[in-house]
């Protein structure tokens, strides 16, 4: 390009004070891990930290080193920002930004680097290389600004490692061990792994280990814990390959969080205590899709009780009858729609209607022979009677004069019932089958008791549906009390011998 004599500048430079900025509200145990993550991924049996407090000042001495056989790949990586990682290609690696380095550096006010391929020394926001090398791994050198208090918490951090099995770890001269795993299964999960296209999500076939946390729970990356849980959930978890993490290495989409979560649920439902089955974290593995309708109904039992019932809506009195014997009912809104619909599947949690139906005097089964009504002109003298006295009793007693039927029963496919009252149509219909045609004759000679009785109780529901409600009960009280004061105003009215 022309009015250009050379280009000596470099096209992006880096302010290492704006670098730190950025994280500066991370736990300083960060770049710890940054520096472990790197020594883990290319050691071959042995990886120490050393870091020394310095008296009365804010600084520590941290010193990092593995005994990698070939060492730093790339001298060059440990100052260039977001060059190709040799480790991206392979998920089972834990950097993949090639930033550890950088973040670590910005932290630090002099630093060096000394490995296989030679040596890089930084101070004051420059570097310069080194001659000096090393027949095997890499040591990480560096002057960082930590305080006492940080000093303490990275002393915690370290604590919180699970580091491999085939290496050593030690930190100021003791082994760190990590805790033993409660199970380990393996999992489909999410991972991203880099190429000549660039850093792509994949999903591979990896192992998953639970631990129980005695505090806040994590999720790690191979060891190393990267976001912490907060949901009350019981285990960390350790995902063995790459985690998806955000640039800042410190967060997990909610997808991935939820996926995990309902792995250790299908994993762990029976070990879960029954007084922690409502928490958070359970909660949400319930709505991860690969959750099976199985541990879903576990998780209704072991939170609602193993005989607990769903009501039916379309029932309201099963509902009480199950209160009455016992039942614990879960509510409709306990759980999302996508979850009531796995815990249907599995039948752990049982319908009232199932098991406490209210007795219907219809059917919904297509195959149940119809219900067949007895014409007015086959009606006895003593069922016409009883027709026109429950019309009569019905517009004093609800405002407006019944429709009155009479019918046969079939022999299957309908419930036993002596009478049957229809809301919407208004109309009562008397079953001859269930009250034998001498019931009419003994309402209408003897004793009018059942017939009142049986007309209380079924005007009742012109109320109310419920047997063992409230609502019903007052209005079973309130057609008395009215039915009393009718016969007080029309005594003739209950004269039925006289209308023969």
């Amino acid at each position: 390009m022309s009015g250009y004599a050379s280009y000596n500048k470099p096209a992006v430079e880096v302010d290492l004070a704006g670098l730190r900025r950025k994280f500066a509200h991370r736990q300083k145990s960060f770049l710890i891990y940054e520096l472990l993550q790197n020594a883990w991924d290319e050691a071959e049996a042995e990886v120490t930290i050393d870091i020394e407090p310095l008296p009365g000042r804010p600084l520590c001495k941290v010193r990092v080193e593995d005994d990698s056989p070939e060492g730093f790949k790339n001298l060059a990586h440990a100052y260039t920002m977001f060059a190709d990682s040799s480790k991206a290609e392979n998920p089972e690696k834990r950097g993949i930004w090639n930033l550890g380095e950088k973040l670590v550096i910005a932290f630090s006010r002099e630093a060096s680097i000394i490995t296989t391929k030679g040596s890089v020394y930084f101070a004051d926001g420059k570097r310069k290389m080194g001659r000096k090398k090393r027949d095997r791994g890499t040591v990480f050198e560096g002057l960082m600004e930590i305080t006492r208090k940080e000093y303490a918490e990275i002393e915690e951090a370290l604590g919180r490692l699970i580091p491999p099995h085939h290496l050593k770890t030690t930190f100021n001269g003791e082994e760190l061990t990590g805790p033993k795993a409660v199970t380990t299964f393996t999992a489909r999960l999410p991972t991203t792994i880099g190429d000549d296209e660039g850093v792509r999500p994949t999903t591979r076939l990896t192992h998953v280990s639970l631990y129980k946390a005695d505090g806040p729970a994590f999720i790690y990356e191979m060891g190393i814990p990267v976001v912490e849980l907060e949901g009350g959930d019981p285990y960390h978890i350790e995902v063995m390959q790459r985690v998806p993490l955000n640039m800042n290495r410190d967060n997990v989409t909610p997808a991935f969080r939820k996926r995990l979560r309902g792995l250790v649920l299908e994993n762990m439902v029976e070990r879960v205590p029954d007084e922690e089955i409502g928490s958070g974290w359970v909660r949400e593995a319930l709505t991860d899709k690969e959750v099976t309708p199985e541990t879903a109904g576990r998780v209704a039992q072991k939170e609602h009780g193993e005989d607990a019932l769903v009501a039916t809506v379309a029932d309201p009195e099963s509902r009480s009858r199950a209160l009455e014997k016992g039942h614990n009912i879960v509510p409709s809104n306990a759980y999302p729609k996508e979850v009531w619909e796995k815990i249907r599947e599995s039948g752990a949690i049982e319908t009232t209607g199932k098991l406490y139906p209210t007795p219907s005097p219809f059917t919904d089964d297509p195959d149940a022979p119809e219900l067949q009504y007895v014409p007015m002109q086959e009606w006895t003298p003593e069922q016409e009677i009883v027709a026109i006295y429950a019309q009569e009793t019905g517009a004093a007693l609800l405002g407006f004069e019944p429709v009155v039927r009479i019918a046969k029963l079939p022999s299957r496919g309908h419930a036993w019932w002596q009478a049957c009252w229809d809301k919407r149509s208004r109309t009562l219909t008397f079953s001859q089958t269930s009250l034998g045609k001498a019931w009419f004759d003994r309402a209408v000679n003897e004793d009018l008791t059942p017939l009142n009785d049986l007309l209380i109780h079924e005007f009742a529901h012109s109320f109310e549906g419920d047997h063992l409600s409230e609502e019903y009960h007052k209005a079973a009280t309130r057609l008395g009390a009215k039915l009393v004061q009718l016969a007080l105003e029309k005594p003739e009215l209950f004269d039925l011998r006289s209308r023969c």
